[in-house]
Parts: structure tokens; C-alpha cells; sequence
């Protein structure tokens, strides 16, 4: 699995493709017999997975894995997709995923998702699919795979060979499907599908998203339905993962019981021919669009590769990366210079859509498109000219090993659910799956004779084939047209470039003083915590785990976060990534990358309700760099102009387009509109983005920064003593902090609105048929009564499986329908339960009285057994799986020095929820889910609102 591990390393120097709507990468469609590409490589696949094949062609492969222990991850991959697709099927395999949960031979319409939620498996969460070009994949992700769970989700897997398509239930998921495509349709998919048109002329990729057309999913016959069904649900192109907490070879037996009668029907569907690149050179196409933020891109094309994935095609991809990472670097400290030519940029090689092999440049830029085009080029010239420095390959290549380490000091707690993804993924990339030890193993062996002439080879070969096709996305017309971004191009291809120096700076941060004392120490022997207290008013908390071999996470809290800031204007969260981007006042932050390549560190800042909030995820022998670094962040900021004008470029560009679609307007109004228009919940206007200034961002953190009360949490797999001397050499060793205010008193803040006579109309101007129902009821802080939040938080999950039931599932009035709640524990007596469903406008009422009904019905009668245990089992299981995740601990025990009721809280969280009884829920919706008190909002269109004003 190491093409795919070392890629995901890649991606992560930069923007991911996902910006240009491209798909995971794939495998050629052609037709071969069912086997492993292991059989045909010279590499060797992990040696704990079982791979299996039965006569009918049904492939397994079974992974024991105890993270989460008792857990267990299933996937069901079949090769087919929408590339499968005739022109008058397209949609089609999209809408089988579809119908897989509508019914089959020993399961009725609606009771799949019933039968999971009875073993806590939740729907969205812990069931799912997903259909592509080039696959549809089921998923379920177990919480307990004991034996009758394991093979209730084995049984429900074996159905999806089994349809009924039964007429009335394929009609009735018309609904659904045309539901969603009206969701998901808008400028970011015509983009999309402009692009790939752009990029596959007159191939099979350049005309087939997923989600198909409208006219197919509307009248496709019910024969056609079934006739692609029987071609491609076939055993023979079918793929089962487990990867958990299980007995191999019980799985195994089970497995070949349950799935060896799975026959084909008729003749096997064809695959198509997807022809290859052209031979066109440098191209140009204009996007105008004013709803997506501007930006440029040089693409180039190769053929795809069918071939087995070996140590050689390995050693020739980590070549091409070890040179696209340097680019990528080179390309970010542009961006993070003066006068950048971009705010962001990234170069990235992706196979796409079995058609291609496409490297890609791509920048953002707010105001100068041509400076933007020309900087990648003369960035790709350069490299390809004056090639990659030793120093630049080791950096890259010390900084992958670094990764590959870490994830292999974690190999026996990787998630299930992450590596039964990454099966899937190899099977895509027609790959080997390999351990972590493996991995090493295999980088090592390819990077040992590594220089820089190969590397600049491999860049050769990647900017080659078709290309560059430059696209330019852009809110107006370009005067010219496509000549003048030809033009821009020429200039850049023939200007000098010279070679780059870059001189690498150390790490040279120093603790600021002696060591901190300890004032103060306890053990907290249920939770397994220490809590410290530090002569200068620092205050630690520390729990040792071993949920992730290797991993700590370490979160730092300052001063008041939003608390202290004035309730009149937006909070400059918004601006917190400049504070990092920033660096220290000695080093850049690209200074801080160069001197820390090779460690494991991390820094991501957050304004929270009562805190700055500074999180970072590191391993044991980095730990003491990790807290250096938050230190230094702490005392030393850059506060760098340039750091934070990108930033400000980058949103004012986004800002200026949330009001495009409902959810846009939901994060920009209605968040604030739920507290009584305080705006510092609010997203910040373009005006207030245009206005901004560094010494706003200073003047909002900088004395928190400098005095506020300080309190470092440290959870994952190190040692008390070590974490206590660690935290004494860094913070503790900082000039004396205010001490947390303690006590536990909630503040005074945010009021939940008050009921209108009809629900509050807001505007967006994106698709006329896209529009967002809102009902909310105010409920208490959630100290006020922690076991009445519990009962809450399971009358939540009643409230959702009944709006997926009715509004999704009987009615096919919408195809999302979400929940959400809130119980502050920072500010008294405020809180909300909401509910939330997209929805053509025009049904809005019908939105509004079905959830009126639900709630009504819930304060009528007491909810079945089998429904209170559909709601609660998921959340329990969810909150399990949870607290055996050092995340969940990191959130958890923040804080708990100022307010020790959240240790308390720790305790109580699954006692609570296990207690919730039918009569609870009842007393909790006749309490809240009063139709006086519901808070209602409808997100509209334009021509809507003005249509309603008219009347």
C-alpha cells in the first residue's frame, strides 16, 4: 500500500485535487481473470490478510486488527461505475447503490438501516457507499464484530447480490436520487463536467459523473434497471474487505457459506474502451463563473498505466514525488512571500478515471490571474532546467521516512476503518496491499541510490504527453479570450529563469528560563489522569494511553477566546491560520519546515467559546520539539504582514460567494441568528474582510498570548514523568500566567431568538430549486442538568431517524436531512436541538409541518423499545469507540482545571445515555419540542423571496 500512503504524504504539502473535482485514482476497465496483483509483482503483500477466491469468481481479503478492539471495518467493492455506463444508462449504477438499501430477497424496504442500528451501527456514519467512475462500494463499519453482529452485516453484504428491484421501490428512489442531484448540481459539477470534457474530447470520461442525467433517472425502464443490475452485480467483480477485531478463519468459513451460491445471471456486461490522449500541445480554455473562487491550472496527460504495481514502478513514483514535493515547497514559499504571484498552489500527479495520468499545476488567485499562470510556469522551468538539489531530496525524503516511521510505530493500532479504505483503494490502483513495516522496508530499498539526475528524469516524464492544457476559472470575461492566455503562456515559456538558492536556517528556540516547579500534583485514579499545577500558574494534564502506538497529541489553552472580545463585531478566528503562517519572530514558518523536516510536529490554532485553542499531534522522541514550537508560538509570534494578507485574500475571495448556496447563508446567518445576533459566532462580511488589519489580529490574541491563563493537555503513548519534565522545560518555565478563574461558573453570553409568527425568510442566490428548512428549540446549558442533555442528545437521534423515515423515506420530499445540537458548557442557559432539511422551496410548508408532526407525535405518545434502542445503541457504541481514541480524551479533559465538573461529566457520559428510558424521551419533548418555542427559518432563492413578497 505504499503508492498510496506515500501519496496521501504528498498531498498533504499542499491543496488536494479534490479542489478541481477530480476522482480517486483508478484502474484500467479492462477485462481480466479475478487475480491478485500480488501473484503477478515482486512485491509481498501483508502477511497477516487472508486473500481468498471462491469458483464464482468472489474475492475476499480478511485483515485480524484490533483497533478498535471488538470492532470490525466491511467493505464490499464491485467494478462497476458510471464509465460502465451506455448513454441511455447513465445514472444507472449510481441509482443500484441506491437501491441496494430499498429491499432484497430476505430483507424489506426500510428494515436494512433497522437491523444495523440494532447492533449501534449508525446510518451515514457507520453505513454507507459511494459509486464512482470506476466502482460502487458498500460500507459498515462495526462497533462490536462479535459473532450475531458479524453475520447480521455479512448477511445484510450478501443481499447486495440478492436485489429485488421491485417496481414501486425503484419509483419511489427516483425521488431520492433526483433529490440529491438537484442538492449536489450547481457550479462546482458544471465545472466539473466542462473540465473533464475540456481534458477527455470525444472519450468516455469526458461525459460520465455518477450521478448520472436526469432523464435516465427519471424514465429509465424498470427492465434496464434490472438488465445492468444482472451485467455487473457479479461475483466474479466483486470484492469483500474485513479488516477487525476478528477470528480469520471463522470469518473465512462464514464468509464462503455465505457467498459461494452467488450466481451470475445472463451474459456478463462489457467494458468499455476508453480510449487514450491525443497528441495535443499547449491549449487554453476560460471558465467564467462567478460563484467559484478564480483560479489557474496547466494540466498535462499521459496514458494510463495498466501494469502491476513492482518495486521498480514504486522506485520510478517515488522519484516523481521526491521532485513534485520539492516543487510543491518551492511553489509554497511563493505563496508565503511578499507580493506572492498566488495565495496557494500545488503541482500533483493523479491517475484519473482509468484514462489517464495527469500531472497537474494549480494556483489560486484573487486578483492576477496572468502573475498566477506565468510563476507556475516559470516555477515548472526552472526545476526542469536547473533540477532538484541534494539538500531538497533529503529534506523530502527524511521528512516521507519520518511519516512512514510513525505509521509504522502505530501498526498495531491503525484503524480498521483505515485500512480496509486502503484495500479498496489498492485494489483501484491495481497495487499491492503491504504493511507499514513493509513500507519502510520498500522506501528505503528504492531511495538508498536515489539522485538528483533520477529525479529530474522522472519530472521529465511527468510533464510530458498531451498538454499543457491551461484552465483559467474566472468570475468575468478575459478580454482576448484564449489568445491571451496563450500569450501569457508564451511569454513565460520563453523568459530566463535562473536557479534557486535556499539557505535552510536550525532550529535554535530556547526555553525561556530555568525549569518550571510543581506546586501542585493528583491523581485522578478512575480516568486514569494527573493534573499539575506549575509555580507559574501553568496547569497540566496528562493521560497516558495506548489507543495509537507512537502517537501524542498535545492541546494548549489560553486566556478567554471569544469570551474576551467585543460581542459587536465577527471574532477574527477566521484569521488564526495567519497567526501560524505567521512563523516566529526569528523564523519564518517555511524556516520552521525546513528546520523540522524529518520530526513529527504540528500546529493548528482555534478561537474557541473560552479559549485559544493551539493543537498538535506529535510522537514520544519529538514531544519535547512539539512543545518548543507551541512555546515559541506562544511568545514569539512573527506576526508576518504577508502571512496574514494571504489569508485575508484567500476568504475575502470565499466570503464573497457563501451567499451562492443555503448552506452558505446557514454558516453565515443563522449561526448568528440562533444567539440573538451576537456576532462573534458571525462569518466576517466582505466589508469587514476588505478593513481587516494584522493589528486586528494582534490586538484580539496578543494579550491572551502574552498573560492569559495557560493549560497544556497531553494525552497518547508517553509517560507521566517524562510529559511533567517536558512541560516544566517549556511552559512551565514561562513568566507567571493569570490563573483559571475555577469554580466552575458558567458566563453570561448568547440568548437563543425569539419565535416569530412564521419562519424567518433568508436569501440566497444560488439554483432556484435549492432552499433549507430550519426548526430549532432553545434548550438548557448543559450543566444545568447534565442527565437531561443526555436524554436530549438520544431524543436527537430519534428526531433524525424520523426525518430520514418521513421526509426522506415516505414522502421523497428531500434527500439530506440533518440534526444538531448544542449545550453550552461555557455560557448559562444556553443551548439548541435542530433540525435541518434541504428541500425544494416550494416544499417548504410540507418540511415545516412534518417536523411539527414528529415533535407533536414525540410529545404524545412514548417511542417504541426497539425505536429507543435504534437511537441510543449507535450513540453508545459511537461514544465507546470514542473514548478509546486519544482525540476524544484531548477534548475531553480540556479545561477540567478550570471547571472540574468536566471530569465528572467524563464519568457520567455513558451511564447517562444507557439510562435514557421511553418515558424520558416523551417528558424531554413535552418539556422542549413545544411548538411555542420552535425557532423557524427558511433558506430561499431569490426569485423565491421575491416571489412570496409579491403575494
Amino acid at each position: 500500500m505504499i503508492k498510496r500512503r506515500i501519496g496521501a504524504l504528498a498531498a498533504a504539502l499542499a491543496l488536494g485535487l479534490s479542489a478541481l473535482g477530480l476522482s480517486a485514482p483508478s484502474l484500467a476497465l479492462a477485462a481480466a481473470p479475478p487475480v491478485w496483483t500480488h501473484e503477478a509483482s515482486d512485491l509481498s503483500p501483508h502477511p497477516r490478510a487472508t486473500f481468498g477466491r471462491l469458483e464464482n469468481g468472489f474475492r475476499y481479503v480478511i485483515l485480524p486488527n484490533t483497533s478498535p478492539a471488538k470492532g470490525a471495518s466491511l467493505r464490499l467493492r464491485l467494478d462497476v461505475g458510471s464509465l460502465h455506463e451506455a448513454e441511455d444508462e447513465r445514472g444507472l449504477a449510481h441509482f443500484l447503490e441506491h437501491m441496494a438499501f430499498a429491499g432484497s430477497k430476505n430483507v424489506p424496504p426500510g428494515e436494512l438501516f433497522r437491523r444495523l442500528e440494532r447492533i449501534g451501527v449508525r446510518k451515514g456514519d457507520g453505513v454507507n457507499a459511494f459509486t464512482s467512475a470506476t466502482q460502487t462500494t458498500y460500507n459498515m463499519d462495526l462497533p462490536v464484530a462479535d459473532e450475531p453482529s458479524l453475520d447480521v452485516a455479512l448477511t445484510l453484504m450478501r443481499e447486495v447480490g440478492a436485489l429485488t428491484l421491485d417496481e414501486k421501490a425503484i419509483d419511489a428512489e427516483r425521488l431520492v436520487v433526483l433529490n440529491e442531484k438537484r442538492l449536489r448540481d450547481g457550479p462546482v459539477t458544471q465545472l466539473t463536467v466542462d473540465q473533464f470534457a475540456y481534458w477527455f474530447p470525444g472519450r468516455r470520461a469526458g461525459d460520465r459523473l455518477p450521478i448520472g442525467t436526469e432523464q435516465v433517472i427519471r424514465t429509465a425502464p424498470y427492465e434496464k434497471v434490472r438488465d445492468f443490475y444482472r451485467r455487473y452485480y457479479r461475483p466474479d467483480r466483486a470484492v469483500l474487505v474485513i479488516v477487525g477485531d476478528v477470528d480469520a478463519a471463522k470469518v473465512e468459513a462464514r464468509v464462503r457459506a455465505l457467498f459461494e451460491d452467488w450466481r451470475a445471471e445472463g451474459p456478463a456486461g462489457a467494458d468499455p474502451d476508453l480510449g487514450a490522449p491525443g497528441a495535443r500541445k499547449t491549449s487554453a480554455k476560460i471558465f467564467v463563473e462567478g460563484a467559484l473562487p478564480p483560479r489557474v491550472s496547466l494540466t498535462w496527460i499521459r496514458p494510463y498505466d495498466l501494469s502491476p504495481q513492482t518495486s521498480a514502478s514504486i522506485r520510478a513514483m517515488i522519484a516523481e514525488y521526491v521532485g513534485l514535493a520539492a516543487l510543491n515547497r518551492r511553489l509554497e514559499r511563493l505563496a508565503s512571500g511578499a507580493s506572492p504571484p498566488f495565495t496557494a498552489a500545488l503541482a500533483q500527479r493523479e491517475d484519473v478515471l482509468r484514462s489517464g495520468r495527469m500531472t497537474v499545476m494549480q494556483a489560486a488567485s484573487p486578483t492576477d490571474g496572468r502573475a498566477a499562470l506565468q510563476a507556475l510556469i516559470l516555477a515548472q522551468r526552472q526545476i526542469l532546467q536547473y533540477g532538484v538539489s541534494s539538500a531538497e531530496m533529503q529534506v523530502e525524503i527524511a521528512e516521507w521516512r519520518a511519516r512512514l516511521q510513525n505509521r509504522a510505530y502505530g501498526t498495531v493500532t491503525e484503524p480498521s476503518s483505515r485500512l480496509a479504505d486502503e484495500i479498496v483503494q489498492t485494489l483501484e490502483e491495481n497495487g499491492v496491499f503491504t504493511s507499514s513495516e513493509q513500507d519502510i522496508e520498500i522506501f528505503d530499498e528504492a531511495v538508498k541510490d536515489l539522485t538528483a539526475r533520477d529525479v529530474e528524469a522522472a519530472l521529465r516524464t511527468a510533464f510530458s504527453g498531451e498538454g499543457p492544457l491551461v484552465t483559467v476559472v474566472t468570475p468575468v470575461s478575459v478580454e482576448g479570450g484564449e489568445q491571451t492566455v496563450l500569450a501569457a503562456v508564451h511569454e513565460a515559456q520563453i523568459r530566463p529563469v535562473t536557479p534557486l538558492t535556499v539557505q535552510a536556517k536550525s532550529w535554535t528556540y530556547r526555553p525561556p528560563g530555568a525549569p518550571g516547579e510543581v506546586a501542585s500534583r493528583r491523581h485522578v485514579e478512575d480516568l486514569d489522569a494527573t493534573l499539575v499545577a506549575f509555580a507559574n500558574g501553568v496547569r497540566l494534564t496528562i493521560k497516558p494511553t495506548d489507543f495509537r502506538t507512537g502517537q501524542v497529541l498535545v492541546g494548549v489553552r489560553i486566556g478567554e477566546g471569544r469570551l474576551a472580545l467585543p460581542a459587536d463585531r465577527s471574532s477574527p478566528d477566521w484569521a488564526a491560520t495567519a497567526f501560524v503562517l505567521g512563523g516566529l519572530k526569528s523564523m519564518s514558518y517555511d524556516d520552521i519546515a525546513l528546520a523540522l523536516a524529518g520530526r513529527m510536529w504540528s500546529v493548528s490554532p482555534a478561537i474557541t467559546d473560552n479559549a485559544i485553542r493551539l493543537d498538535g499531534a506529535t510522537r514520544a522522541e519529538d514531544f519535547d520539539t512539539q512543545l518548543q514550537l507551541m512555546a515559541a508560538y506562544v511568545t514569539e509570534p512573527g506576526w508576518r504582514a504577508e502571512a496574514f494578507e494571504r489569508v485575508r485574500s484567500q476568504l475575502g475571495v470565499t466570503v464573497s460567494r457563501t451567499d451562492g448556496t443555503p448552506g452558505g447563508i446557514l454558516q453565515r446567518q443563522v449561526r448568528t441568528l440562533l444567539r440573538s445576533g451576537d456576532r462573534r459566532w458571525a462569518q466576517p462580511t466582505a466589508v469587514e474582510i476588505r478593513a481587516a488589519k494584522l493589528d486586528d489580529l494582534k490586538a484580539a490574541l496578543g494579550p491572551q498570548l502574552e498573560t492569559g491563563a495557560l493549560e497544556v493537555t497531553v494525552v497518547g503513548d508517553i509517560e507521566v514523568e517524562a510529559a511533567i519534565a517536558a512541560v516544566a522545560r517549556t511552559f512551565g518555565a514561562l513568566p507567571a500566567r493569570a490563573r483559571p478563574p475555577g469554580g466552575g461558573k458558567l458566563a453570561e453570553g448568547p440568548r437563543f431568538p425569539q419565535r416569530a409568527a412564521s419562519p424567518v425568510r433568508l436569501q440566497h442566490y444560488g439554483r432556484d430549486d435549492q432552499s433549507l428548512a430550519i426548526a430549532a428549540w432553545p434548550i438548557p446549558d448543559f450543566f444545568a442538568d447534565p442527565k437531561a442533555a443526555r436524554t436530549l442528545r438520544v431524543l436527537e437521534q430519534v428526531i433524525a431517524l424520523r426525518l430520514f423515515d418521513r421526509l426522506r423515506g415516505e414522502q421523497g420530499l428531500a434527500y439530506a436531512t440533518e440534526t444538531e445540537m448544542t449545550s453550552s458548557e461555557v455560557f448559562s442557559g444556553y443551548g439548541y436541538l435542530m433540525a435541518m432539511v434541504e428541500v425544494k422551496p416550494q416544499d417548504g410548508d410540507k418540511v415545516f409541518a412534518g417536523i411539527s408532526e414528529i415533535a407533536a407525535d414525540l410529545r404524545a405518545r412514548e417511542i417504541s423499545a426497539d425505536e429507543l434502542e435504534r437511537a441510543k445503541r449507535p450513540r453508545l457504541e459511537e461514544y465507546a469507540a470514542g473514548r478509546r481514541t486519544n482525540a476524544y480524551w484531548l477534548a475531553a479533559l480540556a479545561g477540567v482545571h478550570e471547571d472540574p465538573r468536566r471530569l465528572e461529566s467524563a464519568r457520567t457520559l455513558m451511564p447517562q445515555i444507557q439510562a435514557v428510558t421511553p418515558t424520558d424521551i416523551r417528558a424531554a419533548a413535552q418539556r422542549f419540542l413545544t411548538e411555542d418555542k420552535a425557532w423557524k427559518a427558511h433558506i430561499v432563492p431569490v426569485a423565491a423571496a421575491q416571489t412570496a413578497a409579491a403575494r
